[in-house]
C-alpha cells in the first residue's frame, strides 16, 4: 500500500551535477533523499520567513500564522546556497549543547555515522535534525582546524571550545580556535553583521591561556 503522506517528484538535472551530488552525499555519509528533504525544508523556511516579514509590514488582516506548523518559525542555520543565518525562535539549551558535544565526539571517533549521530541528538534533545548535524559538522571542523559555515549558538561555541581543550589537549584547542576564527571571518564577510559575541569568546579563551602561542 502506498504511503499517502508522500509524493514522487521527477525532474531532470545536469548529469555532472547529479553525479557530484551523489558523491558528496556518500562522502558525508548521508542519504541523497534526506539531503534533498533538508534542502527543501530550508528553502521553504526561507520563503515562509520572507513572506511573513512582508505580511507583517503590510499588516494584512485575518492572517493567522500557526507557530508550530509554520516552517518560518523553525530554526535554520543555513540556506540551501550556504548562506548562514539563524531563526532565533528556537532555543538551544545548555543541555542540548552538552549532549550534542558527546555525540559529535562519537561521530568523530568513528563509533557513529553522521546520520546516526544527528538522529540520536534530535531524539534525545528535541533539537532540529538539521541543527544537530550542524553541531556535528562544526565539532569535526574545529578538531581539524577547518572553516565551518553553518553557525552554532554562542553557548555551543564556548562549550565546544572549552571541552575540546579539556578532552583533546592544547593543540586541538588551538585548531578549534583557528576554525572558529575562520568561521567568524566568513560570516562577517556576508554582510549580515558581525559576530562580536563569538569574537569575545575566542579572545577570552585565548587570553586565559596566557603565553600559549597561536
Amino acid at each position: 500500500m502506498e504511503n499517502e503522506d508522500k509524493v514522487q517528484i521527477k525532474f531532470k538535472v545536469e548529469r555532472e551535477l547529479a553525479e557530484k551530488f551523489v558523491l558528496a552525499a556518500k562522502l558525508n555519509k548521508d542519504y541523497s533523499v534526506h539531503v534533498l528533504n533538508q534542502l527543501m525544508i530550508q528553502y521553504i523556511s526561507d520563503s515562509f520567513s520572507n513572506a511573513s516579514k512582508d505580511v507583517s509590514r503590510t499588516s494584512i488582516k485575518g492572517f493567522n500564522s500557526n507557530q508550530s506548523n509554520n516552517y518560518g518559525n523553525k530554526e535554520v542555520q543555513s540556506s540551501s546556497s550556504g548562506n548562514v543565518h539563524r531563526n532565533s525562535n528556537t532555543k538551544i539549551t545548555s543541555e542540548m549543547v552538552k549532549i550534542a558535544y558527546e555525540y559529535a565526539k562519537k561521530v568523530y571517533s568513528g563509533n557513529l555515522t553522521r546520520q546516526e549521530g544527528k538522529l540520536a541528538i534530535s531524539k534525545e534533545t528535541g533539537m532540529n535534525p538539521g541543527s544537530a548535524q550542524d553541531y556535528i559538522t562544526g565539532f569535526i571542523a574545529m578538531i581539524e582546524g577547518r572553516e565551518y559555515r553553518r553557525t552554532m549558538s554562542n553557548l555551543g561555541t564556548e562549550y565546544f571550545l572549552e571541552n575540546i581543550k579539556k578532552d583533546f589537549g592544547e593543540r586541538a584547542f588551538q585548531l578549534a580556535i583557528e576554525a572558529t576564527e575562520k568561521h567568524i571571518k566568513y560570516y562577517n564577510s556576508l554582510g549580515y553583521g558581525q559576530l562580536k559575541a563569538k569574537e569575545d569568546i575566542v579572545r577570552k579563551l585565548k587570553e586565559a591561556l596566557g603565553n600559549f602561542e597561536f
